[in-house]
This record gives C-alpha cells, structure tokens and sequence, in this order.
C-alpha cells in the first residue's frame, strides 16, 4: 500500500506507532481483496452469452430484450431505453441533465446484490467499462458514478454492495453480507457487467477501469 507522503508524514508525527499499525494492517485487509477481485474481474475469460430465446444472438439484441439474458445467478429486472438529454435525479443532489441516449440494466446477482448498468448507444460508446464504488457502508446505487461514466462514454456499473442502506444489521453474524461489502459484490458485478456488455454490443469492453 503507497501512502501520500504528506498524510503518511502528518500520521507520523500525529499518532502513535501501534495505531498506525492496525490502520495499515485494517486496510490491507479490507481493500485488498477488493483490489484483487476487481483486477480478476478484468481477467474474466469471454464467456458464452445465452439467452432464453436461442434465436436471440449478442450484439443483435435491443435494450428490452437484454432482460432474456440467463446467465448463473444473474437476473435482469428491467432494461429501459432512456432518451437522449433526460433529466436525471442523481443520488438527492440537482437534476443532471444526460446528453446521451442510453439502456439503464436493472439487475440483482444471488438474490441480493443489486446492481445498475448503463449502456451508451453503440456510436457513443468508447469501448471501456467503468465500475463505481459507494461511500461509507455503501447499500445504495450512487447514480453520481453512472452519469460520470455514461458522459464520457463508459458502460457504466453501480452496486449496493448485497444490502440496503435502510438495513441497520445487516453485517452481524452475516460472513456473506460482510463479504459481499468488501469486496465481492464488485467482483460479481464487473463480470456480469462485462458479460451484458458483450450481449449488448457483441464484444467485450477493450479495457476496464473501477472509480470509487
């Protein structure tokens, strides 16, 4: 782990030795495996795209028909067209208004990890793929993430994490929840992401980025 060296001076000086320890040691074990799941998920091999109608064939489908997708513990919602330069709500803050037109995927993975993926219609997409984190005990889709992506071009995707932010113990006594939050529920939802990109368009992103 690199630390800033103005914060890792400060943290020095500032606090003792046995703190800054367990600070270090805390993270290396919280966000590594994050890290690691989310570098794999880059990883994925291409896997076969099927579909519950079998005529249905990747890179020819619409956004509606992205919800025929079947793949292992994967389910599709909804899939919606979103028209070019909609207002949208992002996380409580001031409309954003999305140059774009897009396909909003709604989704959850095992039954509890819910996720978002929004797609720019192929003449806008740059061909990479950006996963979005979450702040603090994350359970929320942060839409902040998906309109940065989406204007820029980017197959964009958010998670909750495998819990709702309105759940007050979810993590007690709970090791999936638990690792759901640090780190796995981002690992699942780069490589379904990847896998309904690849649906949608007919080929897998050419590089893949994560920003949280």
């Amino acid at each position: 782990m690199v630390i800033n060296s103005s914060i890792g001076e400060f943290l020095r000086r500032s606090t003792p030795s046995s703190v800054i320890e367990q600070w270090l040691t805390t993270a290396r074990t919280d966000f590594a495996p994050a890290a690691m799941a989310i570098s794999a998920a880059a990883h994925t091999p291409h896997q076969t795209i099927r579909f519950a109608d079998a005529a249905l064939q990747a890179g020819e489908v619409s956004c509606a028909q992205l919800t025929q997708l079947r793949q292992p513990d994967l389910r599709i919602e909804r899939a919606t067209s979103v028209a070019a330069n909609s207002s949208w709500d992002v996380s409580g803050l001031m409309p954003a208004r999305l140059a774009p037109a897009f396909c909003r995927v709604e989704g959850s993975i095992e039954g509890s990890i819910d996720f978002e993926v929004w797609l720019p219609l192929e003449d806008n997409w740059n061909g990479r793929m950006l996963g979005t984190g979450n702040g603090g005990f994350a359970g929320t889709i942060l839409t902040n993430g998906l309109v940065h992506g989406l204007q820029r071009g980017f197959a964009t995707s958010s998670t909750n994490t495998g819990h709702h932010d309105w759940e007050q113990n979810w993590a007690v006594g709970n090791t999936r929840a638990q690792e759901n939050y640090t780190h796995r529920a981002q690992h699942l939802t780069a490589v379904n992401a990847k896998v309904i990109i690849e649906a949608f368009y007919g080929r897998a992103p050419d590089h893949n980025y994560f920003m949280g």
